[in-house]
């Protein structure tokens, strides 16, 4: 049996033995507003903006531990809000913690007007 085929098994066995508990957990997640998810909340200041694309800078949480700064450049599908979940589970914090001195680009959403652009146009722009 592959190891897909034990996860699989495994799920719908954790899914029949618990239906109470999947049944709360998708009534909670029904539930839940964007506005009651704080994410991304780590502070930052908004430094350039063009067009959609925003670069940022984070506040240091930590004495500095390195001369030279770190760049987040998160993908342009996705949000970097994912390296920045919750204060518990983010990336942007265990980094900031180590005394890096943190910057951030946002590509932001890309929409129609932006159908017809390829990635040199973003990094060479």
């Amino acid at each position: 049996m592959s190891d897909l085929e034990n996860q699989t098994s495994r799920f719908a066995r954790d899914m029949a033995a618990n239906p109470e508990k999947m049944f709360k957990a998708t009534q909670l997640i029904a539930n839940t507003r964007d506005e009651d998810v704080a994410i991304g909340t780590t502070p930052k200041h908004l430094v350039m903006r063009r067009d959609k694309v925003e670069l940022f800078h984070y506040e240091p949480m930590a004495q500095a531990s390195a001369k030279t700064p770190v760049l987040l450049a998160y993908g342009l599908i996705g949000r970097y809000t994912m390296a920045d979940l919750q204060p518990d589970r983010s990336l942007v914090r265990s980094l900031l913690s180590k005394g890096l001195d943190l910057w951030l680009i946002d590509w932001g959403q890309p929409g129609r007007t932006e159908r017809w652009l390829k990635i040199d146009d973003y990094v060479d722009d």
